[in-house]
């Protein structure tokens, strides 16, 4: 059978062809070829046998790719997986936590509306007593009713300033625990997703590209011209030397 020996056509011949791997997953076949082909293993076995060459092994590794993948199908769809949870979870504003069901019960329901109108009404109810108090000082009569008017306003004013203070420090500490959970298991998700890459291009190799190369390589050397794609020494076993 003749083969494309040149530099350019395996690769050339990979990318017009390539429809059937999705882009990651081609670029990714294409580059751990490229290492299998340099590494040991498969160096000491072409020096050992006078069989093809390196562009005729990337040429045949390329036109099998869809049975080498398989070899590591279960590694790829653990990746797929951990790729789509890894993008469900993505951020898209840190400074927007996720929004939370609320409570049960009337807490839920009525407390963040009192958090915001008590410090709202202690404040309004503050400035009406402390005006009228003054005015009242102003005058001769009813300064015990001045005092008492006084009295009431600071008081509201200090519980509105107390209530706003406590509603703010709830909502900081609630946005900072909100925003270090999503942070946190969004970098759960992307530290599983490297692994679970990392192990099917691991697997690739070990059961799909390097036992095919080696086999490859057998085969010439027992006088088997460019045997069928598939056969199970070449793809899916362990490599061997």
């Amino acid at each position: 059978m003749e083969l494309p020996t040149g530099p350019d056509q395996p690769r050339r011949q990979f990318s017009e062809g390539a429809e059937d791997l999705d882009h990651d997953k081609a670029a990714d076949f294409e580059r751990l070829l490229e290492q299998a082909l340099t590494s040991a293993k498969v160096r000491e076995a072409m020096a050992r046998t006078p069989g093809p060459d390196l562009e005729q092994l990337r040429t045949r590794a390329l036109r099998a790719r869809q049975a080498i993948a398989a070899a590591a199908e279960p590694e790829y769809l653990a990746y797929l997986r951990s790729r789509a949870a890894a993008s469900s979870t993505a951020p898209s504003d840190p400074r927007q936590p996720p929004a939370e069901a609320p409570e049960g019960g009337w807490r839920g329901q009525w407390a963040p509306a009192l958090a915001v109108l008590v410090p709202v009404l202690a404040g309004a109810a503050a400035v009406v007593l402390l005006l009228l108090g003054y005015a009242l000082r102003l005058g001769d009569a009813g300064q015990d009713v001045a005092g008492q008017l006084v009295t009431a306003g600071w008081t509201s004013g200090a519980i509105a300033a107390v209530v706003a203070l406590t509603g703010l420090i709830r909502l900081i500490a609630g946005a900072t625990g909100n925003r270090s959970t999503v942070t946190g298991s969004f970098a759960e998700r992307r530290e599983d997703l490297e692994r679970s890459r990392a192990a099917w291009q691991q697997a690739l190799v070990d059961r799909g590209i390097t036992p095919f190369l080696l086999g490859q390589l057998r085969d010439a050397s027992s006088g088997t011209a460019d045997p069928p794609l598939g056969r199970s020494h070449e793809v899916g076993g362990e490599p061997t030397t």
